[in-house]
């Protein structure tokens, strides 16, 4: 055991902490309760001398995406925020107990590694305002996951695979360059909301969405589409579905 900040810590994690301290020239701020506003400020929370959460702001972030995270084994949550990052390494299929990623306003980021779906216990994954060109087809692995953030990226299209994600109950695409939905998307039979607004390109919906009967809200712009896609929002509205632009 080592201590970091006043905080007694397995070794290894401990270390880790001190390089990342360097990275950014700036301590780890610790929390001793679970903190709900933890997103707000750049620190880590830590439960039986082991970091379970890890946060990253603004002037706070590194440059490079911090190897070091991948001593913290049984990391849970780890949120990035306006960071320089280019890459996430394959690597990050180490952390296999990571329930919560999110990398929000990290503007040089293209891509997710295939390596994602590998995170089995992954619940919720967040990449706004990324560039997100393109999601890998493991994404479909994600047994768990239950939100998907994927709004003000890059993306054209989605995989096959997305219709795998069988507990998926929010996916937020707005603000995209969709210009094609596959087929599978119907297959999700969890989702309760999703949003597909500001994708001026979209004009055509599968007939699928028809399929998905735990659907609440869908997040639609209709003038872009097509008749047979608007009147599939028509049947979706008198089922009781609410359509809204978010």
């Amino acid at each position: 055991m080592k201590i970091y900040n006043g905080v007694k810590l397995e070794g290894k994690e401990a270390d880790a902490l001190i390089s990342i301290e360097k990275r950014i020239k700036k301590p780890l701020k610790h929390r001793n309760f679970y903190p709900n506003d933890m997103d707000y400020f750049t620190g880590f929370y830590s439960e039986n001398n082991t970091v379970v959460h890890l946060v990253f702001q603004y002037e706070d972030t590194p440059k490079d995406f911090p190897t070091e995270i991948l001593k913290l084994e049984n990391l849970k949550i780890l949120l990035i925020n306006e960071a320089d990052i280019k890459e996430i390494p394959e690597s990050i299929s180490s952390l296999k107990y990571l329930k919560h990623i999110a990398f929000i306003t990290c503007r040089n980021i293209n891509k997710l590694p295939e390596a994602i779906g590998k995170l089995k216990n992954l619940e919720e994954l967040w990449f706004d305002f990324c560039n997100i060109e393109e999601l890998p087809n493991s994404i479909g692995n994600l047994k768990s996951l239950r939100k998907l953030h994927l709004e003000d990226n890059k993306l054209k299209t989605l995989p096959e695979s997305i219709g795998e994600l069988e507990n998926l109950e929010l996916l937020y695409l707005y603000d995209n360059d969709l210009n094609y939905l596959p087929d599978s998307i119907g297959m999700l039979k969890s989702l309760k909301r999703l949003v597909l607004s500001s994708n001026p390109n979209l004009r055509e919906l599968p007939n699928s969405l028809l399929n998905i009967k735990s659907l609440k809200h869908l997040g639609v712009d209709t003038k872009n589409l097509s008749l047979n896609s608007r009147n599939i929002v028509e049947q979706l509205r008198d089922r009781g579905v609410e359509i809204s632009l978010l």
